[in-house]
């Protein structure tokens, strides 16, 4: 695959068809509040650390300003909010220098962190596994100039509770964009969610197509790989000659 075709399928999809079959309704119990960990007095860790996945800086600082994204003040970790309305409902850990991935206690699953479009009469969700999956789409779509408008949430996993509440509550989405993980687990889990969407009366209206990550396993190493293409790209044309036109034969 070519790096401009890489590009298109992961930015605009491919169609696939899939068969029905039975869907439950996911039954949600009531939660205690969550408690965010601490906040750190500024965020200079984590900028590095998305930046350092190669995720762009204005995205990154866009949603430190709106609170979804946040540095903690003792461990400095990574924090990942989601919302219900101004409420925070669901917050996820991720170490800046380790592998620790974890939820905050209480989290609601439901409320999981989503980027809206700028548009609000946008009418296409497209999910990802994680929020760096997700936030390097934006970055993906910054790099190729493309104006690509929706809503973007995060799984945090490959369980279906956030997406099917979102869907719920946002009836005029009729266009759904999958690009979850290239491994075992994402494939299967996209072969099942589109089993339990096109199987439920309610979605019958949302087209639905599904991406792999064009290079790697994820996104993230999608961008990485893309980034790594442009500046070779671009160290290349720095080597070429150039032509002195005022040169005299």
């Amino acid at each position: 695959m070519t790096y401009q075709a890489a590009l298109s399928t992961l930015i605009n999809g491919q169609l696939n068809i899939y068969v029905k079959q039975d869907n439950k309704d996911i039954i949600m119990c009531k939660k205690c509040p969550i408690i965010l960990p601490e906040a750190n007095k500024n965020n200079d860790i984590v900028y590095a650390y998305l930046q350092g996945r190669g995720i762009d800086h204005d995205t990154i600082s866009i949603c430190i300003n709106n609170g979804s994204i946040y540095e903690t003040k003792r461990e400095h970790h990574c924090v990942f909010v989601g919302y219900n309305g101004a409420e925070p409902k669901y917050a996820s850990i991720r170490s800046t220098t380790g592998n620790i991935k974890k939820a905050v206690n209480n989290s609601d699953k439901r409320f999981s962190f989503i980027i809206p479009p700028s548009n609000s009469n946008f009418s296409t969700l497209a999910i990802f596994e994680s929020v760096v999956d997700l936030l390097s789409h934006i970055t993906i779509c910054k790099l190729d100039g493309n104006l690509w408008d929706g809503y973007r949430l995060s799984l945090e996993g490959v369980n279906s509770i956030a997406l099917l509440y979102f869907l719920d509550h946002h009836n005029s989405i009729n266009k759904l964009q999958l690009f979850l993980d290239n491994d075992y687990t994402g494939k299967n889990a996209c072969d099942r969610i589109i089993c339990e969407l096109i199987n439920n009366s309610r979605y019958k209206h949302i087209k639905i197509t599904a991406t792999s990550p064009p290079y790697g396993k994820d996104l993230n190493e999608t961008l990485i790989e893309i980034q790594k293409q442009n500046k070779k790209y671009i160290n290349i044309n720095r080597s070429l000659p150039t032509v002195n036109k005022n040169r005299e034969d």
